[in-house]
């Protein structure tokens, strides 16, 4: 039996890296991902709150899929590449994601430990912004839209 043999699709809403571990079904997730946020950044343009929006669920998405912040945020320039943002605009998502922390992502840290939790998930809650937030800032996408890295 070659190890091709037990492989499965795998729907990318129910994908999750921990019960799916095959290298192919993460890479088919990751795939999706990127396209899937490209696509829907193309329906946003011009309105950065819904940009926003579409940026936290990529994140919310490949976070309940076990994926680890590190390689999200590793795929994140090809995704601002692939949205072909004019300057002015690539500037604008640059900051704006700079800007964004983890708590409106969903991660939480308290004395239970840190923990994925949906910012929308609690009635009435909105994503959090306080002064104590950790914000993102990653320097690799911080470039010109021609030479994203």
């Amino acid at each position: 039996m070659s190890i091709d043999d037990t492989f499965r699709r795998v729907s990318p809403e129910i994908y999750n890296r921990l019960t799916h571990p095959s290298l192919k079904q993460f890479h088919d997730f990751m795939g999706w991902l990127r396209e899937t946020t490209v696509s829907e950044l193309e329906s946003t343009r011009g309105d950065i709150g819904s940009t926003k929006a579409v940026f936290i669920r990529f994140f919310e998405r490949g976070l309940k899929a076990e994926i680890l912040l590190g390689e999200l945020m590793e795929i994140l320039p090809s995704v601002v590449t692939r949205a072909d943002y004019s300057e002015t605009e690539h500037s604008q998502v640059v900051a704006m994601l700079k800007s964004l922390n983890l708590e409106e992502l969903g991660i939480k840290r308290d004395e239970r430990g840190v923990r994925l939790e949906h910012p929308r998930a609690e009635p009435g809650a909105s994503p959090l912004n306080d002064s104590h937030a950790t914000p993102l800032g990653n320097p690799e996408i911080t470039q010109g839209p021609t030479s994203v890295t």
